[in-house]
């Protein structure tokens, strides 16, 4: 029996720390890249910054095309588009 409650609580624990049921800002930027139909080499740079006190939680990936830049919005948990738009520099 104290085998299964020590079990029980590691894996608690574990889920705890993997991620808090976040997909990542890696995995963000890949569906913003998808979206638009390039890879990493197709931007300047990226980046995805998790904004916890949204409702839902949701990462703001920023994709810099050298001229202008691609906003997505990625609800953290579920990995969907919420909204994107584009900004000239």
């Amino acid at each position: 029996m104290k085998r299964v409650l020590i079990l029980i609580c590691a894996l608690v624990m574990v889920f705890a720390l993997v991620g808090c049921g976040y997909i990542g800002g890696e995995k963000a930027i890949s569906i913003a890249l998808a979206d638009q139909g390039i890879d990493r080499i197709g931007t300047a740079g990226n980046k995805a910054d998790l904004d916890k006190s949204a409702s839902p939680a949701q990462y703001k990936v920023t994709l810099d095309m050298n001229t202008y830049f691609i906003y997505y919005y990625i609800n953290a948990e579920t990995g969907e588009i919420i909204s994107s738009e584009t900004v000239d520099k």
